[in-house]
């Protein structure tokens, strides 16, 4: 269940900073971006923030070059949201000592995550966060539109390893084809990131 508490800290928020791990994986892009889209629809303003460059292979999700690095002035924010991280350490220079004095919102899907929040919505249950973020639009009244869909699905795709691991559940699936119905694109996905390997990984396999 979502706590109350974060579903009011983020209707009461007006400039949000949104971050997540270092190292980003897909879940890690995808969740961001669907939540910059969702603030976006809620007529929120949020800047969205990594301590690494995202990853070739993500740059071409809706809204990623919107993604910047660590911020260092904390003026106009009214609050932290960390996806997809289960303990502080993790979000590297992403969260800086500027930011401590601000309300901080945790959504994670992470059973080891330490609740290192003001407000933690942790959720081992789901796959992946992205799973967590339509549960969260849904909540919030936000249609999920094609950008949203193919960021989100991205997320549910990288953790499920294309819903073949052992926490592809029903409602796994189920979320996989909201997002399908919404206009996400499976097959650019896999395509885009699971299939492509550079020429050094290739040469790596043959030795």
């Amino acid at each position: 269940m979502i706590p109350a508490s974060l579903l009011n800290g983020l209707r009461d928020a007006t400039r949000v900073l949104a971050v997540s791990h270092v190292k980003p994986d897909g879940d890690a892009i995808g969740s961001l971006l669907a939540l910059g889209h969702m603030l976006g629809a809620l007529g929120k303003s949020s800047v969205l923030s990594l301590n690494d460059p995202v990853p070739a292979i993500y740059r071409s999700l809706p809204g990623a070059d919107a993604i910047v690095g660590p911020q260092r002035d904390a003026a106009g924010f009214d609050a932290v949201i960390a996806l997809d991280c289960s303990s502080v350490d993790r979000l590297g220079r992403a969260y800086g000592a500027a930011f401590a004095h601000l309300p901080l919102l945790v959504i994670d899907h992470h059973i080891t995550n330490d609740r290192f929040g003001t407000i933690n919505w942790v959720a081992p249950e789901c796959a992946a966060t992205s799973q967590m973020l339509l549960l969260l639009a849904d909540a919030l009244g936000v249609t999920i539109d094609q950008p949203m869909a193919q960021c989100l699905l991205t997320g549910l795709v990288t953790d499920t390893l294309c819903f073949r691991t052992n926490n592809t559940t029903a409602a796994v699936l189920a979320a996989g084809m909201r997002l399908l119905e919404a206009g996400g694109n499976l097959t650019t996905i896999t395509e885009n990131i699971l299939e492509q390997r550079s020429f050094n990984v290739v040469r790596l396999w043959g030795t």
